[in-house]
């Protein structure tokens, strides 16, 4: 079958499941006609994207999180604004998805979290071409999971962007720390991580690494390093390259950042999904600190220390000293569910 992918381009844990859907899929015989990126015009697409999607792909820009003037916290308020300001682009956008899918003529399409393919499918999908929602996120909308205390407005937000992104989906696939019983709507699998990972032998090469979406979350992190100036470190973002002192700053490399990943001693992050799941594959110690307004990574936080897999820090101001950094892994559960049957993930999507 022909499959085109809608992909939401914040961060990289939708692009890194979407290049292993792609795996799967061609191994399985099917084709990737082509991938619709949504993402702000500030975001760097990462490198391994091009490389191992290999197919035509278009971006546009699509409705994002904006900050604060500090670069770290989610603004509600400036988000709405931006949203509002650029509704006839993103209406252009629609249409432009619109000549995209009639040009491929696909089969099935995934929409990894992308609203405006959501948006799209609810509206302008006149041929009923099957459309399949894919994240974590989807995990929200089981009767099952249980959400951390905030603010009803927050719940209520995150559940209704979930929903938008997956309007009329043919079905979930909501990726999960531990196996969860699927019901008939939310099809829950394991987390899609890249063959690539699993081809890694960990070590530890005595520094820690630390990877972070918005650019304030950067100076956190350097504050917390002078008090340890002797501590080598990595950091991961979309603002920085070089050497200074005892840090390496890289911006997004997949090669680079899963080296770094298999010899660090510890994983610092924002409490995205990926990244921390490839982490706990490998043993690694992990501490995640939530980018502040974004709900979802408060659920996922509160989701992993709930099931002792990770450390949930609520402000980088609490990281410990370097020596209380490390602990002993807790990720069994999450590589007993990663041996799941490919099979099933492919049953979901045909």
């Amino acid at each position: 079958m022909r499959y085109l992918f809608f992909i939401q381009g914040e961060g990289r844990g939708h692009f890194t499941q979407a290049v292993t859907m792609a795996d799967l899929l061609r191994k399985n015989g099917h084709e990737i006609v082509g991938v619709i990126i949504g993402a702000p015009t500030y975001r760097i697409l990462p490198e391994f994207v091009q490389r191992n999607l290999n197919t035509e792909i278009h971006r546009f820009e699509t409705p994002a999180f904006q900050t604060g003037k500090d670069r770290k916290k989610i603004n509600w308020l400036k988000t709405s604004v931006y949203v509002l300001q650029h509704l006839n682009l993103y209406k252009k956008n629609l249409l432009l998805i619109e000549d995209w899918v009639n040009k491929y003529q696909p089969d099935r399409i995934l929409n990894f979290y992308e609203v405006l393919g959501g948006i799209w499918n609810g509206l302008y999908n006149k041929n009923k071409i099957p459309v399949f929602s894919i994240g974590h996120q989807y995990l929200s909308l089981h009767p099952d999971y249980k959400f951390p205390q905030f603010p009803l407005w927050g719940k209520a937000g995150l559940l209704s962007l979930t929903h938008l992104t997956a309007w009329k989906a043919q079905s979930k696939l909501a990726l999960s720390f531990i196996s969860i019983p699927s019901n008939a709507k939310i099809k829950v699998i394991p987390p899609l991580l890249r063959n690539a990972v699993f081809q890694l032998q960990p070590d530890d090469h005595g520094f820690v690494l630390a990877y972070v979406v918005n650019e304030g979350y950067v100076q956190d992190i350097l504050k917390w390093h002078q008090q340890y100036p002797e501590v080598k470190m990595k950091i991961f973002s979309d603002f920085r390259e070089g050497k200074e002192n005892n840090i390496e700053f890289y911006l997004p490399q997949e090669t680079a950042f899963l080296e770094a990943l298999r010899t660090c001693s510890v994983l610092i992050s924002t409490a995205g999904f990926e990244s921390v799941c490839e982490a706990l594959y490998l043993n690694k110690p992990v501490w995640v600190v939530p980018v502040e307004g974004q709900f979802e990574q408060y659920c996922n936080a509160f989701e992993g220390e709930r099931l002792n897999l990770f450390k949930w820090l609520r402000s980088w101001k609490e990281l410990p000293a370097p020596k209380n950094l490390i602990y002993s892994n807790s990720g069994k559960k999450l590589q007993e569910f990663l041996k799941s049957n490919d099979e099933d993930i492919l049953n979901y999507v045909q």
